[in-house]
């Protein structure tokens, strides 16, 4: 049996460290689609660097993009309300429709 061996400190924060570069390049390349100029993205930045950390990346890192740029602008309990937002899976097996064949 194999026995489980924690990470360390330094490797998780490594780890989240990477994520949250990961994360704003992704943003960016968001709001560059969408058309957002410069100083309004560098604005953007200002606020998700003051909310956003390596301690809580892993908490917001799987919202989409859109209802996170929302979020994050909107803050406060806007932006904790969305921290853990799972998504329905579909359950249950879809059933095609078949037309009556009768010969």
């Amino acid at each position: 049996m194999v026995e489980y061996i924690p990470l360390s400190e330094k490797v998780i924060h490594k780890r989240n460290v990477e994520l949250l570069e990961l994360h704003k390049r992704v943003l960016k390349t968001y709001l560059i689609q969408k058309g957002i100029k410069v100083k309004t993205r560098n604005r953007f930045f200002k606020i998700y660097d003051f909310e956003i950390n390596p301690d809580n990346i892993v908490s917001y890192f799987f919202l989409p993009s859109s209802i996170f740029v929302r979020a994050i602008i909107i803050g406060g309990e806007y932006l904790e309300d969305h921290k853990t937002l799972f998504f329905k899976e579909n359950y249950g097996r879809k059933r095609s429709k078949h037309k009556n064949r009768s010969l």
